[in-house]
C-alpha cells in the first residue's frame, strides 16, 4: 500500500473489507494506473473486496469519474 495515500479500511466478520480513498486533489492518470495497480493487487490477494472514492463535491466526484474512464487497463505489478 503507497503511504502517501490516506485510506481508512473497515473490517468485520459480516461485511466486505472496504478501503475508502478520501481525495482532495485530482491526481494525474499515471498516478491512478499505480494507484489502481496496487489495489488491483490487495483484492486479488484477498484484502479488500472494494474500494470507495469520497470526493468534495459532485463537480470534483464527475471529473475524476472522466478521469477513471480513460484508464483501461492499470499496469499490474509481478503475477497477481
Amino acid at each position: 500500500m503507497d503511504s502517501r495515500a490516506p485510506f481508512t479500511k473497515k473490517y468485520s466478520q459480516t461485511t466486505d473489507a472496504i478501503v475508502k480513498e478520501i481525495e482532495r486533489t485530482v491526481k494525474t492518470r499515471k498516478r491512478y494506473e499505480a494507484i489502481f495497480a496496487i489495489y488491483l493487487q490487495t483484492i486479488k490477494r484477498g484484502e479488500y473486496d472494494s474500494i470507495h472514492y469520497v470526493c468534495p463535491d459532485l463537480a470534483f466526484a464527475n471529473r475524476l469519474e472522466q478521469l477513471f474512464n480513460l484508464i483501461n487497463e492499470p499496469l499490474l505489478q509481478g503475477n497477481v
